[in-house]
């Protein structure tokens, strides 16, 4: 739209959502669910996500993309698209934040802006400390010229894979002992027990010192094929590795289970899309939604994404109680607490009796937690879809249509996901590992 000399421009709907003052219903605000609810805010003027993607995507200083590697000079790209305001009238604050267990180590510093015409191009250089690459991510934050932030990004400089090495610890002081049951194989790990299914891998049930872990039935691979062959069991060194094996007609999907000696325990599942498009792609795993407290992750947030929507948020560590809230109903509850949230890193998962944590070195990974509940239109236009099961981690996610628009007609990230490999080769299936530790405290 922006570059399009034929583009007409654009309005937004609604500012807040419209609701009538119900004095039969002890004085609350009726929005008919989602008919009356096409604003940006709530009824209470409460922020919903498309609030912060909104300031994002119309942001009138415009960041471009960057990618911060270990050779980051402190430069990035502005453009201003301020029609009438030189950039120099604003104010570029810069904080790079260290996540800890217990606490976020922060250091803060200003910017000069330069000097940039309306409609021109230029960049904006940060001095940072020497150490800056000993932090986790990178916040810029953009300051208007009368003294109200414009928008804030976030760049991650720790991959998922440096946070992991932080985080598991393999060693222990005993091997994991394995028990061989009739249809299972039992595993019993410092502080935990696991049954992995012999037919396919799938895991099966999990037990720790508070009792069971509501936590169990997979990885199941959607949208693809569950083919996991039979599996095989050795030590390497002190680690149990529980495995499948591959083949390229019939078990070209594989996992592998290795057991550390500490109690985390790594997962690798390589596998295909299970057809050329594909709504989403990943894995899912059981959990009653009646268990679930709360979720403290690592990854942009605090609100829910779609493969279509995902401007807005900021990358950090998150606590979501659990809520049952719909966009744009009562009681305006945000953020979300079900959906999919990006760029996962891990999480810990507080049940109503204990919890569990998830890490992953696997980078752009999704986390989907549970299901909204279903909506449709007349048009049958607004129709997301989730995968099976309840918590899954996800390579690609699904799209959202509007109540004018299917998700297909949206552009291009509406539509599906493409990858497909007809010859089935090894080396080109999407690869993904997550660590769990059963018996960790948060």
């Amino acid at each position: 739209m922006w570059r399009d000399p034929l583009s007409a421009g654009g309005f937004l709907w609604d500012f807040a959502d419209n609701a009538v003052l119900r004095r039969d219903l002890r004085d609350s605000l009726d929005t008919d669910k989602h008919r009356g609810a096409d604003g940006i805010l709530g009824p209470h003027l409460e922020k919903e996500g498309s609030f912060f993607a909104i300031r994002e995507i119309w942001s009138p200083v415009f960041i471009e993309r960057r990618e911060i590697a270990r050779g980051f000079d402190g430069s990035f790209m502005l453009e201003n698209r301020y029609h009438f305001t030189n950039i120099n009238t604003c104010r570029f604050k810069w904080t790079l934040k260290r996540f800890g267990l217990k606490d976020t180590q922060t250091k803060e510093g200003q910017a000069d802006p330069p000097s940039i015409m309306p409609g021109q191009r230029g960049k904006l250089n940060i001095s940072l400390p020497d150490d800056w690459d000993t932090y986790d991510v990178l916040d810029l934050t953009v300051i208007g010229p009368d003294g109200k932030e414009v928008m804030t990004r976030s760049h991650p400089i720790s991959t998922p894979a440096e946070i992991a090495s932080r985080k598991i610890v393999r060693t222990g002081s005993a091997p994991a002992r394995l028990e061989d049951r009739d249809s299972v194989i039992r595993v019993h790990v410092t502080g935990s027990i696991i049954d992995i299914r012999k037919r396919d891998g799938i895991l099966m049930k999990v037990i720790n010192t508070k009792g069971d872990v509501p936590f169990a039935d997979g990885p199941v691979i959607q949208q693809g094929a569950n083919n996991f062959s039979p599996v095989t069991h050795r030590y390497e060194g002190d680690d149990l590795v529980i495995e499948t094996a591959f083949d390229r007609k019939s078990h070209y999907n594989t996992l592998r289970w290795t057991i550390h000696p500490s109690g985390w325990i790594r997962l690798q599942v390589d596998y295909f899309p299970g057809a050329y498009f594909t709504d989403f792609i990943g894995v899912n795993f059981s959990m009653p939604e009646s268990e679930i407290g709360s979720v403290t992750y690592m990854g942009d947030g605090p609100y829910r994404v779609w493969k279509n929507r995902m401007k807005g948020n900021r990358f950090g560590v998150w606590t979501k109680e659990y809520n049952t809230t719909e966009t744009g109903e009562f009681p305006w509850k945000y953020p979300e607490f079900k959906g999919y949230h990006s760029r996962f890193y891990g999480g810990y998962f507080q049940t109503r009796t204990q919890g569990f944590t998830v890490v992953t070195e696997t980078e752009d990974l999704f986390l989907r937690l549970f299901t909204p509940a279903w909506k449709t239109d007349a048009w049958h236009n607004y129709e997301p879809i989730f995968p099976t099961g309840d918590i899954s981690f996800m390579h690609g996610i699904s799209s959202i249509g509007s109540k004018t628009q299917r998700n297909v007609t949206t552009g291009p990230m509406g539509g599906q996901h493409i990858l497909y490999d007809y010859e089935k080769e090894p080396s080109r299936r999407l690869n993904m590992v997550l660590y769990f530790n059963f018996n960790a405290p948060r």
